[in-house]
């Protein structure tokens, strides 16, 4: 499994309590849906922020068109010119703090949008775990074969074909690294289901199988390898 990059982990853990470093898709996709929420939050805080700004400046831009008109005007005492003036300066510094403001809001969701691109490259990678082409080997002659598997996220789906012409189709899992797999026979319906093991290396699944309904003389339960091709 692929381990988090380490602002997603220190977000996951401030979030969540504690994870451990190998996490699964799962925990994945629940802090894909957190890092969207507060964007998605610190978003409309920006569009207040650029409003606030907005008006400031149409303020500043409205008392400096003031002052340039009444510096025409003779008839205006240079005692309110002084008084335009200092309201000027104040506008001007408002407008500073609210751009200001605005550009800290910006930082901060370019930060976030970081984050966001951190946890879909997480969930890309994580995205086609098991998906290939399997050997399998069910530890008899006819019960080896092989498997095409595709995987998005905990979801694992795919067919299969045995030596012995037994085909069908998987549906099951993946989660910290542990598959679970119900193998449907073509003709018979549900047929086995598989438990193993993800190597570390990601092209090993070794575990056990057990059938659904009992067979006169055949074997309820055995072990199983699949092995990925093409690695």
């Amino acid at each position: 499994m692929m381990r988090f990059p380490r602002a997603v982990l220190a977000l996951t853990i401030l979030v969540l309590g504690s994870v451990s470093v190998e996490t699964s898709a799962q925990s994945l996709d629940v802090l894909h849906r957190i890092e969207t929420r507060l964007l998605d939050q610190r978003l409309a805080d920006y569009d207040r922020a650029y409003e606030r700004e907005q008006i400031a400046t149409t303020v500043l831009r409205q008392a400096t068109a003031d002052l340039h008109s009444s510096l025409g005007d003779r008839t205006v005492a240079v005692e309110r010119l002084r008084q335009m003036e200092a309201g000027l300066s104040l506008a001007n510094e408002a407008a500073l703090l609210r751009a200001q403001e605005t550009a800290v809001v910006r930082r901060e969701v370019y930060a976030l949008m970081d984050r966001l691109a951190e946890v879909d490259k997480a969930i890309a990678e994580d995205i086609g775990a098991l998906s290939g082409t399997w050997t399998l080997d069910f530890g008899e002659e006819s019960g080896r074969g092989t498997a095409k598997l595709e995987s998005r996220g905990t979801e694992v789906t795919g067919s299969y074909e045995l030596a012995s012409g037994r085909r069908g189709t998987f549906r099951g899992r993946l989660s910290g690294g542990i598959v679970e797999l119900e193998q449907i026979d073509s003709e018979r319906g549900p047929d086995r289901r598989l438990t193993g093991q993800l190597s570390a290396d990601g092209t090993t699944i070794r575990g056990s199988w057990q059938t659904f309904e009992l067979a006169r003389g055949a074997s309820t339960q055995g072990g199983w390898i699949a092995r990925r091709q093409g690695r």
